[in-house]
C-alpha cells in the first residue's frame, strides 16, 4: 500500500490533536476535581450520581424546613415561658388580695396590676413570628388571634388547626399550637365539676373547691346546696330531685354521687351554693373574673364571704391554666429535642451521600498528575516526531 506525504503528515497532526485533547480533559479534571466533566466521561457513575444528588437536595430542604420549625418552636416556647410568668403573678396577686386585712382600695390597686398583666397576655397571645404570621392563629395565620370584645368577653379569630411540616420521608411535625389549644381549651373549677356560691348570701359560708372520689358514681348534673336553716342543708339536683339532706357542721364533708365537698364559716338560712360539671373557660375570662371581684366592695360578711369564694374559685381555674401551660410547654420540649434528633439525621445522610458522589466524581489527584505528565510526554513525543518526518519527502533526495 503507497502513503503519500500528506497522509503522513495528516497522521501525525491527528496524533498531536489527540494527546492534546487527552491533555486537555485532564487539566480540566486537575481544576474542577472532578473526573466526570460530561456523562459519556462515565455514563453508570453519571447515572447514579443524578439519584444521589437529588438524595442530597431532599435532605437539605428537609434541613431548611427543621430550622423553620425549630425557630417557630423555640419561639413558641419563650412565648409559653412568659406566659406562665404572668399568670403565676396573678396568681400571687390574688393571694395577696385574698386576706382580710387589705382594703378594698389596696384591692383595686391590685385590681389595677392583674389587668396590665391580662393586657400583656394578649399581647404574647397575639404573638408574630420573623415572617409577620400569628403563631396562636392555626391555619389563618394573617388573622390577629385574639381581641377583647366591647361588649364583653374575648373574641378569638383563629381555628383550631394545626400546621405540619415535613422533615422527613416519613415524618412531619407541628409547626406550633393553636390559639384554642392554648388558651381555651381550659376546664374550670379542679377538672371534673366547680363550685358557685350565689351572689345574693348573706352569710360567710365559704364552699371548698371539692375532688372527685368515684368517677363510676358521678353523675354530672348541676347540684344545688340549700341552707334550709343556719345549721341544716339539702341537695338536690337539676329536676329538683332531693340527693341529700343533712345537719350542718363547719368544715365536715358533703359527699354525694362519688364527689365531696365542705363549707366553712357560718351560712344562714337561704343562702345556697351550686355544684356543675367543669365547661372550657379561656384564660383572659378566668383572670378578668378576678380582676371583678377586686374592684367589688366588700360589705358586710357576705361581700367578704363572696370575696373569698371568688378567690378560690380563681385558684382552682387559674391552676387548671397552669396545668394546661405545663402539658403545652412540654409538648413543644418533646418536638424540639425530636427535631434535634431528626436533623442529625438529615445531616449523616447528607455526609454519606456527599462522601459516596465524591467516590464517582472526585478525581485521584496522584493518578491525574501522573496521567497528565504522561500526556505531556506523550505530546512532546508526537510532535518532535512530526518534526522529524517533515524532511522525509521525495522532493529532498532530487
Amino acid at each position: 500500500m503507497r502513503v503519500s506525504t500528506s497522509q503522513i503528515n495528516m497522521r501525525a497532526v491527528n496524533s498531536m490533536l489527540d494527546q492534546q485533547s487527552k491533555l486537555s480533559d485532564i487539566q480540566t479534571q486537575l481544576a474542577t476535581g472532578k473526573r466526570i466533566a460530561s456523562p459519556s466521561d462515565d455514563p453508570i457513575a453519571s447515572a447514579k450520581s443524578i439519584g444521589i444528588n437529588q438524595n442530597i437536595s431532599v435532605a437539605e430542604q428537609y434541613q431548611k424546613n427543621s430550622d423553620v420549625v425549630q425557630s417557630r418552636l423555640q419561639l413558641e416556647d419563650s412565648t409559653l415561658e412568659n406566659i406562665t410568668l404572668v399568670i403565676n403573678r396573678v396568681r400571687e396577686l390574688a393571694i395577696q388580695g385574698n386576706n382580710s386585712s387589705v382594703t378594698d382600695n389596696d384591692r383595686k390597686l391590685l385590681a389595677s396590676e392583674a389587668q396590665q398583666r391580662l393586657n400583656e397576655l394578649i399581647s404574647l397571645a397575639n404573638t408574630r413570628d420573623t415572617n409577620g404570621e400569628y403563631i396562636y392563629s392555626g391555619f389563618q395565620s394573617n388573622n390577629q388571634p385574639f381581641s377583647k370584645l366591647s361588649t364583653g368577653g374575648f373574641l378569638y379569630s383563629g381555628d383550631d388547626g394545626q400546621r405540619m411540616i415535613q422533615i422527613s420521608p416519613s415524618r412531619t411535625i407541628a409547626l406550633g399550637d393553636n390559639g384554642v389549644d392554648v388558651f381555651q381549651k381550659m376546664l374550670n373549677g379542679n377538672g371534673h365539676f366547680s363550685v358557685l356560691d350565689n351572689p345574693s348570701n348573706t352569710g360567710s359560708g365559704l364552699i371548698d373547691g371539692g375532688s372527685l372520689t368515684n368517677g363510676s358514681s358521678w353523675v354530672q348534673d348541676t347540684y344545688n346546696i340549700t341552707f334550709i336553716t343556719d345549721t341544716s342543708f339539702e341537695v338536690r339536683d337539676s329536676g329538683g330531685g332531693l340527693v341529700l339532706a343533712s345537719a350542718y357542721t363547719e368544715g365536715s364533708l358533703i359527699s354525694f354521687n362519688g364527689v365531696n365537698t365542705s363549707i366553712k364559716g357560718s351560712p344562714i338560712a337561704g343562702d345556697s351554693f351550686s355544684l356543675a360539671p367543669s365547661i372550657n373557660q379561656d384564660l383572659f375570662t378566668t383572670i378578668e373574673n378576678i380582676i371583678n371581684a377586686f374592684q367589688s366592695p366588700t360589705t358586710g360578711q357576705g361581700g367578704a364571704a363572696k370575696l373569698h369564694n371568688g378567690v378560690n374559685r380563681f385558684l382552682n381555674d387559674i391552676d387548671q391554666s397552669l396545668d394546661v401551660m405545663h402539658s403545652i410547654r412540654s409538648g413543644v420540649g418533646v418536638r424540639l429535642n425530636s427535631l434535634e434528633t431528626q436533623k442529625e439525621l438529615n445531616s449523616s445522610l447528607i455526609i454519606n451521600n456527599q462522601s459516596e458522589l465524591s467516590d464517582l466524581q472526585d478525581i485521584d489527584y496522584i493518578e491525574a498528575v501522573s496521567n497528565l505528565n504522561l500526556q505531556r510526554l506523550g505530546l512532546e513525543s508526537a510532535q518532535k516526531t512530526y518534526m522529524q518526518i517533515q524532511g522525509l519527502s521525495l522532493f529532498d533526495y532530487l
